[in-house]
């Protein structure tokens, strides 16, 4: 299956998708690196290459980019519901 997912450096837990990728569908980067994607993630999104615990640091592109507020799932979509921000204010600015 053509990749459907970016990931930055080998040290990331999420993936970008690089275009719509429905519930059920496999979320696949080069490299043989695949995920079944739990729900739906939109393009842009995150989603999440393995389970990443309550409080774990969120990486893309080898650097920190927020802390997850609840588990997150494998396959699961990585988004503002779920992680915290560390560098805007959630509340009020929705790019993470």
């Amino acid at each position: 299956m053509p990749a459907n997912i970016v990931i930055l450096r080998a040290s990331d837990n999420v993936g970008v998708a690089l275009r719509d990728i429905d519930m059920g569908q496999n979320a696949c980067a080069t490299g043989d690196i695949e995920v079944l994607a739990a729900e739906k993630i939109p393009i842009g999104h995150k989603v999440a290459l393995r389970n990443i615990a309550h409080e774990d640091q969120i990486i893309r592109c080898g650097m920190p980019v927020g802390r997850a507020i609840a588990d997150i799932p494998c396959g699961a979509l990585v988004h503002i519901h779920n992680i915290s921000s560390q560098y805007i204010n959630n509340d009020f600015d929705h790019y993470e």
